[in-house]
């Protein structure tokens, strides 16, 4: 098979950055100020809802999960929820020598939740707040750029392409406390296996274990942060077998212990 590779537009450049800090924290329930800092686009992907008062609105911008929310250098904002409970979120920093205003991504972008762009964020997230590894900043760079890219690409809402991919991801998110294994969606939906494999490679990069693993995580954050449960009652609540299994995916994932997170 032969692959073209197209050049970029002209002058097209991939943005520099000097600082990448990745943080997952807790929303409380009172408006909280946020102020930017210069050189620095601060980017939100939120695990609930939260809402933002923006500079150029009085009313609020609700986001949830499958948006991302963009803060422009020396921006000010403030943002606040009226869930019941703590809303875990991603903050994304990308400090970057400016490009040109309409290089910039979108203010909001709302994308599939099976969208790369979810799955990028989690890996950047993973690189910053795991064990040093060797080239990690080269490649934090690297994921940085990749990120920018998602956003610049597409805005409105995005799909996985393929149908049968759409409807998969549905399934093992409804599925997702029974662990479907690639078997059982090969089963489900009449496909050979290797061609479930293929169909989750081409739409989102990675196979649908590692997409199940990674939703277990990321559920499993939210219950040790959020509701404070003990390792042992999050793995129960998740459907492993013992928590010894799970702590293993949870560190592969993560790079850390449950118990360290």
């Amino acid at each position: 098979m032969r692959m073209e590779i197209f050049p970029a537009e002209k002058d097209e450049a991939l943005p520099e950055f000097t600082e990448i800090v990745a943080r997952r924290m807790m929303q409380p329930g009172t408006p909280q100020r946020i102020v930017v800092r210069a050189n620095t686009f601060r980017f939100f992907l939120v695990n609930g809802e939260i809402e933002f008062f923006l500079p150029e609105s009085r009313d609020p911008v609700r986001i949830g999960r499958h948006c991302v929310l963009m803060l422009r250098p020396e921006e000010e904002a403030l943002c606040s929820s009226n869930a019941p409970k703590p809303v875990p979120y991603l903050r994304l920093e990308l400090s970057v020598r400016p490009p040109e205003p309409e290089r910039l991504p979108p203010r909001l972008a709302i994308l599939h939740y099976a969208h790369p762009l979810f799955s990028v964020a989690d890996r950047l997230e993973e690189l910053l707040n795991g064990p040093a590894e060797p080239d990690a900043a080269l490649l934090a760079g690297l994921l940085a750029q990749e990120f920018w890219c998602y956003l610049r690409r597409r805005n409105p809402l995005d799909n996985p392409g393929d149908p049968r991919l759409a409807r998969m991801l549905r399934y093992l998110d409804e599925k997702m406390l029974e662990h479907p294994t690639r078997t059982q969606l090969a089963r489900e939906f009449n496909l050979s296996p290797q061609q479930v494999n293929l169909l989750f490679r081409r739409g989102i990069g990675i196979s649908p274990g590692e997409y199940v693993r990674r939703r277990l995580v990321r559920a499993a954050r939210e219950l040790l942060h959020a509701e404070q449960l003990s390792v042992k009652e999050t793995a129960v609540r998740l459907g492993f077998s013992n928590p010894f299994y799970f702590s293993r995916v949870f560190k592969q994932i993560t790079g850390c212990a449950p118990s360290k997170d």
